[in-house]
């Protein structure tokens, strides 16, 4: 993977969180194009994406919600040649055409990507170069906690185990094991600490990008909102950057105290669903001692950025 970020990173000058849009006319024909993960793979980057083009006539709960993958030049910029639909491909009960926030993770020895369809969430191993006709995806099932009304933003993670940050605040870990069909999700560890994070002002810190083993914890870049005002149902996003240890329990052990991007700074028109300012998290990859970060923003396009890993954790609290 270093050769790999090595090499973007020396072609892309960013700054610490500058931002960088890459050319959005050589995805998928669509609309709108967002919410980007990232994966290193066979000495290739890859990105998961999603996309949504609006549908006259018909209610926007209605719209057709997708997913592509595509690899990345050297620049970030897509390859065109590589663009492939997935969400076309996969077979699910119901045959309900919502495919979300598509995240790339590793696990065992393959590339794998979770989706969720505004209700469950599913996993699925995923070959970029030799994609199957027919995808078959595992549902997540929680079997021993009430399912919230819709889940989504697991933070996956493998470790030896298949496991998932089910939630930040308290930090509750999964344990996942695989059959046929499903995928059973069990509590494994539930600790809490003080956060820093000022939720009453930002909202809850929910997941974002996958975690990412630096050291002796795992990284990841976490989203949160909070309405405009109180009489509105504008929402901001802001995000920031936690780590937790290793070693069960998983403690959290570094938490940003302030939001290192907040949405409304960035310029466009806000998000197509009530008019949120989003900056969504959903991809990150690490090599000597940089973050490369990509972003949904504003549920209408993407970006990616560049973090120095020493300069995060500066702006951090340490339990």
């Amino acid at each position: 993977m270093g050769l790999v970020i090595v090499s973007v990173l020396g072609q892309v000058s960013l700054k610490h969180g500058e931002l960088f849009t890459p050319d959005l006319s050589r995805l998928l024909p669509a609309t709108y194009h967002f919410n980007p993960s990232l994966a290193v793979w066979n000495g290739a980057l890859w990105m998961a994406y999603r996309y949504v083009t609006p549908r006259q006539g018909v209610s926007l709960f209605e719209w057709h919600r997708e997913f592509g993958v595509c690899r990345l030049g050297d620049d970030l910029e897509p390859l065109m040649e590589s663009n492939a639909d997935v969400s076309g491909r996969i077979r699910t009960a119901g045959g309900k055409r919502w495919f979300a926030d598509p995240r790339l993770f590793l696990h065992g020895k393959s590339a794998w990507v979770s989706y969720h369809d505004d209700k469950d969430l599913y996993v699925f191993p995923i070959d970029f170069e030799q994609l199957p006709e027919r995808i078959l995806p595992q549902r997540l099932v929680l079997v021993d906690r009430a399912s919230r009304s819709g889940e989504r933003n697991w933070g996956f993670f493998d470790d030896g185990a298949f496991k998932a940050v089910y939630s930040i605040h308290p930090h509750v870990v999964l344990k996942l094991e695989e059959y046929k069909e499903q995928m059973d999700a069990r509590s494994l560890y539930e600790t809490e600490v003080p956060i820093p994070w000022n939720v009453k002002r930002w909202g809850e810190p929910h997941g974002g990008s996958s975690p990412v083993r630096v050291g002796s914890c795992w990284f990841s870049f976490f989203q949160s909102s909070a309405r405009v005002s109180r009489w509105s149902k504008k929402k901001v996003y802001r995000m920031g950057f936690y780590g937790f240890d290793a070693d069960p329990p998983h403690k959290i052990r570094f938490m940003s105290k302030e939001p290192i991007l907040v949405a409304d700074s960035i310029g466009g028109p806000w998000s197509y669903y009530r008019g949120h300012a989003v900056v969504f998290p959903s991809g990150a990859l690490f090599d000597d001692g940089r973050w490369l970060v990509s972003l949904g923003i504003h549920d209408r396009t993407m970006a990616f950025t560049v973090f120095g890993h020493k300069r995060l954790l500066e702006s951090c609290v340490k339990f």
